[in-house]
């Protein structure tokens, strides 16, 4: 998620905010603990500001040590941790009132 892309009539309106909310939320209620990105050097100061991104811990640099990831020339890795999900109820009216759509991401119910 280096970078993010906004159709010029739709910047400036919150769009990543509510984007980075669902991701958030759909990897909360998947259990993720950290969301992890790589960013420019020219973005850090947006993503930790913005949206509440810090630099890699050093406990997750060793943890990434054992994992295959895409990295960018001169990215810079951060993190943010995730809150730990609220029951699924929750979510939907905590989604509504943000304004986001409800994922479903529970599987249908079979015949």
């Amino acid at each position: 998620m280096p970078f993010i892309g906004t159709h010029e009539k739709h910047r400036g309106k919150g769009m990543c905010r509510k984007f980075m909310a669902i991701i958030e939320s759909a990897l909360s209620y998947l259990e993720v603990e950290n969301l992890v990105i790589p960013s420019s050097k020219e973005k850090v100061k947006s993503w930790k500001n913005s949206y509440g991104f810090q630099p890699i811990s050093h406990s997750m640099k060793n943890d990434l040590r054992d994992w295959n990831a895409l990295m960018f020339h001169d990215s810079i890795r951060l993190q943010k941790v995730l809150p730990i999900s609220k029951g699924r109820e929750d979510e939907q009216a905590e989604n509504k009132e943000r304004g986001l759509p409800d994922l479903n991401l529970e599987a249908p119910p079979s015949d």
